[in-house]
């Protein structure tokens, strides 16, 4: 297993690309997840994924404000189908409504600079949610950014 201590990264293993766990605040929670460079062979992390990064760590109080508006408004626009999936399907008006029915699993840097939060979502138990946070806001099912 490959093993590097990144200038801005710090240490990560490789094992298919980059990884190490992080606590990450958002949402009003901590949140043990993982913070995942895209790599292929061994490669190294880009200068994209190390300013994706600091963007990232710098920015986190708008980007859990700029979320919890998306998940919000996401759930809304799609009640009637995840009522198909889950049948305690409601609105959600803030974080502490989705927090337990949403939960942030990896933090997804790739190769060219685009970041993507991958969470567990209890209406989408095989897919879950994934949200394009940068360098635009996008959110849908996890294969729309995989």
């Amino acid at each position: 297993m490959d093993m590097v201590n990144d200038q801005v990264f710090g240490q990560m293993k490789y094992n298919h690309r980059w990884v190490k766990q992080e606590n990450i605040a958002l949402w009003g929670n901590k949140h043990d997840v993982k913070i995942v460079a895209k790599a292929y062979s061994s490669k190294p992390i880009t200068d994209a994924q190390r300013e994706s990064y600091i963007f990232f760590k710098s920015n986190l109080v708008k980007i859990s404000e700029e979320t919890e508006t998306l998940i919000c408004k996401y759930v809304k626009d799609n009640l009637e189908d995840i009522s198909i999936y889950w049948s305690n399907a409601k609105e959600y008006h803030s974080a502490d409504e989705f927090n337990g029915d949403v939960t942030l699993t990896t933090v997804l840097f790739n190769q060219n600079g685009d970041i993507i939060l991958l969470c567990d979502a209890v209406w989408d138990i095989e897919s879950g949610l994934g949200i394009k946070i940068h360098p635009q806001y996008e959110i849908g099912p996890q294969d729309l950014f995989l």
